[in-house]
């Protein structure tokens, strides 16, 4: 009995001897880990940030404009960030009413082509805050028929705006906002009638921008700021009544601007500045009456500059104009005097008197009329000294 108790003994001690040397044996065997490294090679998205909440939002992409929409009329939007445009229409209706506002934003701007050659249009109603109408944006609408109401806050009328839309009648009102009309805006909108106005802003007329334009019937206004006026402004407009007088920002007058502007039946008034005045500018302007008198900085008369216009009786020329190119003058049937003021005479080109009065005389300064009738030598039986 007590040996066997003490061979229990013994076989218990050796197993715990046993077990410990096992464990030894593996501890010796793994890798020792470094907590340290181990934390800086975990990923930064892993790494322990002491909360679980996201530390910052997440990212919304930003709305791309502009964003395309049709309303139930067929008309089509651009959508911006602040405001929306108009930049075409899909339907067939015959009367188009534009709305202030689409989405919550204001309609401020008609697109290029945005109603181009759509002819069976009868009315269109504009937005309140228009801005802008772009080019050829009403192109050719002939089937157009209303006057034409343009409101304050519009700004500029693009190239060809209303081209050929000669089906538009009654007066033409202009936006008192509005500081440029482009190159034809207007033009053969022969229906317009009654005077036109400019609004006081207005620096620049483009070429032919009313041109054909001969319903209107009264005065012709024109702008105090007006600085750029381009030929064929007015061409043809031959219904416009009345005197008319340039304003002083022009520094020129372009080829055939008021080319058959017949119905003027007053003075014309030329303010100081003007260098040139140019081919065909008022030929066929028949009615003006009275005095012609030039500004001291003009320096050429382009060719047939004044032809036809028969009811002058007076011209005054200053003493800087340097040339006046062939039959500036011609066909002023009722012309019979000039009166030359320059101590040089200008260089002529041919005819530059034809088909004037028959009794025509010409004053020059007493010291220069040999000079005059040397260079002027067709018309030398005329020419005498300024009283």
């Amino acid at each position: 009995m007590k040996r066997t108790i003490i061979l229990v003994i013994i076989l218990i001690s050796l197993s715990f001897v046993l077990f410990d040397c096992r464990t030894k044996v593996v501890k010796d065997s793994e890798p020792e880990i470094d907590m340290k490294q181990e934390k800086e090679d975990l990923p930064a998205a892993l790494e322990p940030t002491g909360s679980l909440i996201p530390t910052s939002e997440p990212t919304i992409p930003p709305i791309k404009y502009p964003i395309k929409h049709m309303d139930s009329h067929k008309i089509m939007y651009y959508e911006y960030k602040d405001y929306v445009s108009v930049y075409g229409y899909d339907g067939k209706e015959s009367s188009v009413i534009i709305p202030d506002t689409y989405n919550g934003k204001n309609v401020t701007i008609i697109e290029e082509f945005a109603f181009g050659d759509k002819k069976y249009l009868k009315t269109i109603i504009l937005p309140g805050g228009l801005t802008s109408i772009g080019k050829s944006a009403f192109y050719y609408c002939k089937g157009l028929k209303s006057p034409l109401s343009l409101l304050p806050g519009l700004t500029s009328i693009g190239n060809q705006a209303f081209y050929e839309c000669s089906g538009l009648s009654g007066p033409l009102t202009l936006s008192r906002d509005l500081t440029s009309i482009g190159d034809q805006a207007f033009f053969n909108c022969s229906g317009f009638t009654g005077p036109l106005t400019m609004p006081p802003g207005l620096s620049a007329i483009g070429e032919r921008t009313f041109s054909g334009c001969s319903g209107f019937n009264g005065s012709l206004i024109m702008p105090e700021k007006l600085t750029s006026l381009g030929s064929r402004a007015f061409y043809k407009c031959s219904g416009f009544t009345g005197s008319l007088a340039l304003p002083e920002g022009l520094t020129s007058i372009e080829d055939y601007t008021f080319y058959e502007c017949s119905g003027f039946n007053g003075t014309l008034t030329f303010p100081p500045g003007i260098t040139s005045i140019g081919l065909d500018a008022f030929a066929g302007c028949k009615g003006f009456t009275g005095s012609l008198i030039f500004p001291a900085e003009l320096t050429r008369i382009k060719k047939c500059a004044f032809c036809g216009c028969s009811g002058f009786t007076l011209l005054v020329s200053p003493s800087r104009l340097s040339y006046i190119e062939n039959s500036a003058f011609s066909h002023c049937s009722h012309l019979i005097l000039v009166q030359c003021f320059g101590t040089r005479p200008p260089g002529i080109g041919t005819d530059i008197l034809s088909k004037t009065h028959e009794d025509l005389q010409i004053q020059v300064p007493e010291s220069s009329v040999r000079s005059y009738k040397s260079k002027w030598r067709i018309y030398e039986s005329r020419i005498s000294a300024l009283p």
